[in-house]
């Protein structure tokens, strides 16, 4: 009876009515501007009593605001890099030593695709607008910026991209798509498949991509999408910074999507996302 107090924060709201449509044990964190404060709603159904449920609101806004600094901290010193990674890039390509030349290069991208993956996981949640996109269209420009990988692996692409409409930020999506692609692409073996798979209910979208790679055991899948988390074969064999995964996971909740992973040692790994 109290809900409409809730009226300015239609987020919530559908978030309420949603879990009442399809009830389930969640929780989800909300911020509300107009008391400046962040709060844990905790969904449970009370199966013992037919359409009732137990809504906990817990203030987690000094946890946050702890959160805030940290990541305002590393977004600053990961800004404060980008000058001296730009002379780096600049004085190597002077370099007459060929040699010299390529290893500092290589090092300096990838310490830029720290930086950027770094201020990208800290950038500060903001709302986003929806926009109509075509998702298979988007898929597709997206493989494209891959053709040398997959070709100089000798991959085999299986594309099942239903031809798809859906309202979403656009930015956001391609971020998801282009790091669980580009990750495919990396631990699958050469001459392997790489398939991805595009679907749509009645309002759900589905997103599947499969590799050929070494597969996960269960205590790696428990720990893929942490920050800096990378598995035994991708220190050893694959470049990059830990941090794919964790952006990926950040970008589908700011979408109120799910992301996992199913996966098997030597069967390879599938990443699934659903909004």
């Amino acid at each position: 009876k109290s809900i409409d107090v809730f009226s300015p924060y239609p987020e919530f709201l559908n978030f309420l009515v949603d879990k009442m449509v399809r009830p389930d044990i969640q929780d989800k964190t909300f911020y509300f501007d107009r008391i400046n404060s962040y709060y844990q709603v905790q969904f449970n159904p009370l199966e013992m009593i037919n359409n009732r449920y137990l809504v906990a609101m817990n203030d987690v806004s000094s946890y946050h605001q702890i959160m805030q600094a940290h990541k305002d901290f590393t977004a600053n010193v990961s800004m404060a890099f980008q000058p001296s990674l730009d002379r780096i890039h600049s004085v190597a390509g002077e370099l007459k030593d060929l040699q010299a030349k390529e290893n500092i290069l290589r090092e300096a991208s990838w310490l830029d695709e720290l930086v950027n993956d770094t201020l990208a996981l800290t950038s500060q949640t903001i709302k986003y607008k929806r926009y109509d996109i075509q998702v298979d269209q988007m898929i597709q420009e997206i493989l494209s910026e891959f053709t040398d990988v997959i070709a100089e692996k000798s991959l085999h692409i299986l594309a099942n991209l239903a031809p798809i409409h859906y309202k979403s930020d656009p930015q956001r999506l391609q971020i998801i798509f282009k790091k669980l692609i580009g990750n495919a692409l990396s631990y699958s073996h050469d001459g392997g498949d790489v398939e991805i798979s595009l679907s749509k209910g009645s309002k759900n979208l589905k997103f599947d991509v499969k590799d050929s790679g070494p597969g996960l055991p269960e205590a790696q899948r428990e720990r893929i999408f942490e920050h800096f988390y990378r598995t035994d074969i991708g220190i050893s064999m694959i470049a990059g910074t830990g941090l794919g995964l964790a952006i990926v996971k950040k970008n589908v909740e700011d979408l109120n999507g799910h992301v996992y992973v199913q996966s098997e040692v030597g069967q390879g790994s599938t990443f699934t996302v659903k909004f």
